[in-house]
């Protein structure tokens, strides 16, 4: 987990309780306190060979968006 990942999950919990990694994931978080979920994502640009066109890929992950999908209190956070 990043830096900046790191920084904004300590100060969701300061505020709201510890935070639970959800156990099929690398990256989606539980907030017991509320009953939410959270995701952070990473987003990355691409250039083509010229460097002209740039394509966004932004990591999101099938499995994980189910499962946001069924809590209407979900996030995702990049």
């Amino acid at each position: 987990m990043n830096i900046y990942v790191e920084n904004t999950k300590n100060k969701i919990e300061d505020k709201l309780g510890k935070i639970v990694k959800l156990s099929n994931s690398l990256s989606l978080f539980k907030i017991p306190s509320n009953n939410s979920l959270i995701y952070f994502r990473y987003s990355k640009l691409f250039s083509n060979k010229s460097g002209k066109y740039k394509t966004a890929f932004y990591g999101l992950r099938g499995i994980d968006l189910d499962e946001l999908e069924k809590n209407p209190n979900s996030f995702i956070c990049f």
